[in-house]
């Protein structure tokens, strides 16, 4: 199955939830506002600090409700977002004048924006008729894509195999394999987070370049030798409509 043919599906399922539910959490297949904003707390708990001010990508922004938790928050940021549902891409231009939103598939070669920050929250759990191992080589070729669209780091989060019920809808992955991926393809500095209540676990991953300016006293140089691992590109989904 290509990669085309996955969004293709996605739309078809965000547009539907949105012709359902609105401008709701219900919409991107949350729960509420409280388990919508426990996620980007935990996207942006190792993000924020790391530079203020920034300009995030919310990729699967959906109705970019992340820009509205940030703007809740007080935390000062250039916004743009991607979505494949142009329903929900209209819907949140006309709330937000400000910030610039496309309609894409990022895997697309066109794509060569670069943000200080690019996050995606939810995109990962809903396959659709998407077969498991086609989900997840589209899975992590986003993710690949995200940090090659990042200055500073990437934040994403995903359902975790460790759980106590299994939804037949949902994917599920096991953070051992997400670690290994991160680390063997992207960069050794990820943080992993499993300790909120929700079954999923946020994934953070910095750029080499950027933990290297961190600590630039000269001390800790022998630690950043091997920092820059080598790319392992992975098979990539045919392409095609």
């Amino acid at each position: 199955m290509s990669d085309q043919e996955i969004i293709k599906g996605q739309a078809e399922i965000y547009r539907s939830s949105f012709a359902q539910h609105g401008d709701a959490p219900r919409a991107t297949y949350n729960a509420g506002r409280e388990v919508q904003d426990l996620r980007f707390e935990r996207i942006m708990r190792h993000l924020a600090p790391a530079r203020s001010p920034f300009s995030i990508h919310d990729v699967g922004a959906g109705l970019c409700d992340l820009h509205r938790y940030l703007l809740d928050e007080g935390i000062e940021h250039t916004y743009s977002g991607t979505d494949v549902v142009q329903e929900m891409v209209d819907h949140a231009c006309g709330k937000y004048p400000e910030i610039s939103f496309h309609t894409r598939n990022i895997l697309s070669g066109e794509v060569t924006d670069r943000h200080d920050f690019v996050v995606l929250s939810g995109l990962f759990n809903l396959p659709g008729k998407t077969d498991p191992e086609a989900w997840k080589r589209f899975v992590l070729q986003m993710v690949d894509k995200m940090f090659e669209m990042s200055e500073v780091a990437v934040a994403f989060n995903f359902l975790s195999a460790y759980r106590t019920f299994t939804d037949p809808d949902l994917f599920y992955i096991d953070p051992a394999e997400m670690l290994d991926h991160c680390m063997k393809h992207l960069s050794r500095f990820v943080i992993l987070d499993h300790g909120y209540p929700l079954f999923e676990c946020t994934a953070t991953v910095f750029r080499p370049e950027f933990v290297e300016r961190q600590y630039e006293t000269g001390s800790l140089d022998k630690y950043f030798e091997v920092t820059r691992l080598p790319q392992r590109s992975l098979p990539r989904a045919k392409t095609g409509a």
